[in-house]
């Protein structure tokens, strides 16, 4: 789209010009970086859960393997593979978990448990 810019000269803006359907050029390294219309686009790709994250994210939530297999209905044992590294975690269930956990841990932040004064607990 044009306009006409200071001294009535049509200016055009790069913003407003149609993207094409192909990119111009495109590659993969842990982003995807597609050049379009002159600009580079970077849309995060899902990185892989490793096991020390998904225990983690257990953790947060508050589940126990057992819990977390009947949750996911996944059999303990891959729960126990997955937290220990020696099993993918399926990408859907990795998103799904960073983004509960995430949630969780902002409520306990803003929602402390109320502290009470006496003699600390062994």
């Amino acid at each position: 789209m044009s306009h006409k810019g200071l001294g009535g000269k049509m200016a055009t803006s790069n913003a407003l010009r149609p993207l094409s359907a192909e990119p111009a050029s495109a590659s993969i390294d842990g982003n995807y970086r597609a050049e379009l219309a002159g600009q580079i686009v970077a849309a995060a790709l899902p990185r892989p859960m490793d096991g020390y994250e998904f225990g983690k994210a257990l953790r947060v939530i508050r589940w126990s393997p057992s819990e977390a297999a009947g949750q996911l209905n996944l059999a303990d044992s891959t729960i126990r593979k997955m937290a220990s590294g020696h099993a993918k975690i399926p990408d859907d269930i990795a998103a799904w978990l960073r983004a509960y956990a995430s949630e969780l841990a902002g409520v306990h932040a803003r929602h402390p448990p109320p502290r009470r004064q006496g003699r600390p607990r062994p």
